[in-house]
């Protein structure tokens, strides 16, 4: 009985002091778990203060935009536009010539007196709608709000006509597309210039000036006629002073 005493003893105290021995390795652990939330969490806050994606996102291709970038603007629901176009060209010219005996030797004499009337007039007029595409250029960024000066110029030219259309305005970063593409109306200050105008037809007289090269080398520029020339003058002339139509 002294024996069994003695075991139940012993047994008692090696439980007790491997209870006390596990109760000290998990506050060791729970100690050390405790050191490691704090000193990662100042790790994380100090890489935060550190980052790179505070102040801006240096990969943002809306962040990217500087002077001289393209934008691509989409004017979609079209804009209304009324234009006329008018050109007018009015010459006349008005002709009094006699035969030179020197240069036609039979031309008969006659009094001649001619005039020349040209009129060159191009009218048009259109309702319709601005509606497309137009690539603009960055010109400026405000340095305080990071807003976009943008600008744009298309020309085009139809069977002699030429056509321009002008954009400007103000843009927000924040409503540029990744494509790097603009809704009109997302536009601020937007201004769309159409303008057209009808190129003049110059009118100048069926004269042919001919350049005649002298025997010394020399160019001489003037209205010599030829042989040819010559007698259809005559003919018309004589046929004037019959009477017959020209």
């Amino acid at each position: 009985e002294k024996l069994n005493i003695l075991n139940v003893k012993i047994y008692n105290e090696y439980f007790i002091l491997s209870l006390q021995t596990l109760i000290k390795v998990l506050r060791l652990r729970v100690a050390s778990l405790i050191c490691f939330f704090f000193l990662g969490s100042n790790f994380s806050l100090n890489a935060q203060e550190s980052s790179l994606w505070t102040d801006k996102n240096p990969y943002s291709v809306r962040q990217s935009m500087k002077v001289g970038s393209t934008l691509y603007v989409k004017i979609r629901n079209g804009l209304q536009a009324e234009f006329e176009l008018e050109s007018n060209a009015d010459e006349t010219l008005t002709l009094k010539a006699m035969p030179d005996k020197k240069i036609i030797p039979d031309m008969p004499s006659y009094n001649n007196d001619r005039t020349i009337t040209r009129k060159n007039k191009g009218k048009i007029k259109s309702i319709g709608k601005i509606k497309g595409n137009l690539t603009v250029l960055v010109t400026a960024i405000d340095p305080n709000t990071g807003l976009l000066n943008v600008q744009g110029q298309k020309v085009s030219v139809i069977n002699g006509e030429e056509n321009s259309l002008l954009l400007s305005g103000t843009v927000s970063p924040e409503f540029v597309e990744k494509d790097l593409s603009i809704d009109s109306d997302k536009i601020a200050n937007l201004q769309l210039n159409f303008n057209g105008k009808i190129k003049p037809q110059q009118v100048s007289p069926p004269i042919s000036i001919k350049t005649i090269t002298n025997p010394d080398g020399s160019v001489t520029t003037k209205a010599e006629l030829s042989e040819e020339e010559k007698q259809r003058l005559i003919l018309n002339q004589l046929n004037r002073l019959l009477g017959e139509s020209q």
